[in-house]
């Protein structure tokens, strides 16, 4: 398993081997879609949310950009 993402707001986030529950992130050290985490970033996130919603490209958290257009099958076994 990957354990980083990058997340909208540009900032890096970590699993959390401890709680084993999701991405902490590296900045602010909330938890990625936590309640806790800062307005902007959940600001941020919804906002890629709403333009993938609309039929654009939303947040690819792998890359740390735009989704592409072409999917990508992840080989779960490796």
């Amino acid at each position: 398993m990957n354990n980083s993402i990058i997340l909208p707001c540009g900032n890096r986030a970590f699993w959390d081997f401890d709680s084993d529950m999701g991405f902490r992130c590296n900045a602010c050290f909330a938890m990625h879609g936590s309640i806790g985490q800062p307005k902007q970033c959940q600001d941020e996130v919804e906002k890629w949310k709403n333009l993938e919603a609309l039929g654009g490209q939303g947040w690819d958290y792998r890359s740390g950009g735009q989704k592409s257009k072409v999917k990508v099958y992840e080989n779960k076994f490796g």
